[in-house]
């Protein structure tokens, strides 16, 4: 006897169910009125190569979950409105996710990514003004070091120094020993991500004209903090700092314009064959 049907009858000995008349193949595990759930259905939920222990266990488990689900169905049948079709709403939703996947697959295959740093101009000149801040925001370096940290002075040694190297020193540094650190050059931060790093009260406007070099220290930190770049709020955000949004806004007037374009030639194409038949005048 099949292995699936064997654990079949046993869990129909063990919850000593009167099941519907059993077909030899094809065995009635559970029922909710009209609503019938064979073996053909439940044994695809089963691991392949399981002992029988746990394809038992796996066989009750999704019986389990069927009947929960069958019992919320048939009450939900109970009142579904008579006046709708419900085989024209299984129809509709069949025919959007035939189109859905479809399109899906074209702007996958076909849809052009590659973005050029003209294209992203031209965009931030025709749409800058929808860009305007709210908040100011800095391009930065920030670091917060504890006071007790080795080579304190060789740290500020390449701080201060302009050198590229010394800037990777310090960056290997800061990655080693640092608390908090921000030394992405083209990153911009809103005032208020730095501003909550350091002591409270040591942030001022004048904190935030460029080029400005600060140190801070409280009882147990230090801080070091260079503004390179700054955009006051009311002001229109540089292309840099709304960079992501302006990508995502071009890709996603490509794939429309892509599934227009698609549509139009369908239409078109089976328009010259003939295949379309408007009988509305």
């Amino acid at each position: 006897m099949n292995r699936y049907i064997y654990i079949a009858f046993i869990i129909a000995g063990l919850t000593a169910c009167n099941l519907q008349k059993q077909d030899a193949e094809d065995p009635v595990l559970a029922s909710v009125h009209h609503h019938v759930l064979h073996m053909s259905k439940a044994s695809k939920y089963i691991t392949a190569g399981a002992s029988p222990e746990d394809s038992l266990s796996q066989l009750r488990s999704y019986v389990e979950h069927w009947v929960l689900e069958a019992v919320l169905l048939y009450e939900a049948e109970r009142h579904f409105p008579a006046d709708i079709d419900i085989n024209e709403l299984v129809q509709d939703y069949r025919n959007s996710l035939i189109i859905s996947d479809y399109e899906m697959n074209m702007v996958e295959t076909q849809l052009d990514t590659v973005i050029t740093n003209a294209e992203l101009q031209d965009y931030y000149q025709k749409n800058k003004d929808q860009y305007q801040l709210e908040r100011p925001i800095v391009r930065a370096h920030f670091v917060k070091l504890h006071n007790s940290t080795d080579s304190l002075l060789q740290f500020r040694e390449w701080w201060d120094s302009p050198d590229s190297l010394d800037f990777q020193e310090l960056i290997a540094f800061s990655n080693a020993h640092a608390d908090v650190f921000m030394l992405e050059d083209s990153t911009w931060y809103k005032v208020e991500e730095i501003e909550s790093l350091m002591p409270p009260g040591t942030w001022r406007s004048e904190n935030m004209r460029a080029k400005t070099s600060l140190r801070f220290t409280d009882d147990q930190f230090e801080y070091y903090l260079r503004i390179s770049e700054s955009v006051l709020s009311t002001e229109i955000a540089p292309l840099s700092y709304i960079r992501e949004q302006a990508v995502r806004f071009i890709m996603h007037k490509r794939k429309l314009d892509l599934l227009e374009k698609l549509k139009t030639d369908l239409y078109n194409r089976e328009m010259r064959g003939k295949h379309i038949n408007i009988f509305v005048k």
